[in-house]
């Protein structure tokens, strides 16, 4: 899955401290980075399929 500013927004992803090593969802990523749901979305999918987030064992919370 690709998007064209999927690079910058992986970077900028990596680069926020409020979404590091914290369990967060969708809605934290729309908030800190200014991004609509749809787009949050497919970030926070190729994210996790490049292996820049997981999601945590016990909830569907990601990790950063």
């Amino acid at each position: 899955m690709s998007y064209p500013m999927l690079d910058s927004d992986l970077e900028a992803l990596k680069q926020t401290p409020e979404l590091q090593g914290r369990a967060f969802g969708i809605s934290r990523i729309q908030r800190f980075m200014g991004f609509g749901y749809n787009r949050a979305a497919h970030l926070v999918d190729a994210a996790v399929e490049l292996g820049v987030l997981t999601r945590d064992q016990d909830s569907d919370w990601l990790v950063g």
